[in-house]
């Protein structure tokens, strides 16, 4: 399947893909970088670091530096930052491939960005003020993610370790910067999308799934992979699952 770039999503780090990682074939060299705010870069501090435009251009580096075909896989957060590091290469040379996966084309409608950013806001302070603890009991309260929390407690425990110790100004930036809301909507950009694109949601999202489902529409021969039993976190909760997709 040739190098494989995979982006993590919010509060979480290059670490969330090692059982993914030790599932693909060896032929297929990983890379996993931190995005700003997060894992190994979570004391950054300069707003500059945060800005969409230099996130994203540090995908397109690493797609422009591969002399061949090469897999991008991008979870939520990651997935979304992948669409627009795709902005201006929609047209990928042949054998390139997308996995987008718990992901969705963003927010278009200014009214439904309005209130998505303030409530960035709210979650931004909340980490400012009271820290990690309090952050993910709000966090982990989505129902989406009650898949991940049910995992055996030898998996599970270090996926909680790292994000307890993860840095709450970071993960604030991040969303100030490049949460849902003060971002673009990509559906322009899934329109133009001319290489393979696989969507991948769990079964226990049912709001990922319809969001899968319109990004399916929005890109020719896309298609969409449901997960049976996995919630938002698919990648940690059935990486298996994940694998087998990238194997096809």
């Amino acid at each position: 399947m040739g190098p494989t770039l995979l982006l993590h999503g919010f509060l979480g780090s290059r670490d969330d893909f090692a059982d993914l990682s030790a599932l693909l074939p060896s032929s297929a060299p990983v890379t996993a970088p931190d995005w700003a705010g997060h894992g190994a870069k979570g004391g950054l501090r300069e707003p500059a670091a945060y800005a969409l435009e230099a996130q994203v251009a540090a995908v397109g580096d690493w797609i422009g530096s591969q002399t061949g075909p090469a897999t991008l896989l991008g979870y939520s957060m990651g997935g979304r930052l992948l669409q627009h590091a795709l902005r201006d290469r929609e047209r990928l040379p042949a054998g390139w491939r997308v996995v987008l996966v718990s992901t969705s084309p963003g927010i278009s409608d200014p009214g439904e960005a309005d209130n998505r950013r303030r409530g960035d806001a709210a979650a931004a302070r909340l980490l400012r003020e009271g820290g990690m603890e309090p952050f993910l009991r709000y966090w982990h309260n989505q129902t989406f993610f009650r898949p991940l929390l049910g995992l055996p407690p030898d998996r599970l425990g270090p996926i909680l370790r790292r994000r307890r110790t993860a840095d709450p100004e970071g993960l604030a930036l991040s969303l100030e910067h490049v949460g849902p809301g003060s971002v673009p909507g990509t559906e322009d950009v899934l329109r133009r999308l001319a290489c393979r694109v696989d969507i991948v949601a769990g079964e226990a999202d049912p709001r990922y799934v319809a969001l899968g489902r319109r990004m399916a529409e929005l890109i020719p021969g896309s298609r969409l992979h449901v997960i049976p039993g996995a919630g938002h976190a698919l990648h940690l909760e059935q990486p298996e699952a994940l694998a087998r997709v990238l194997a096809n």
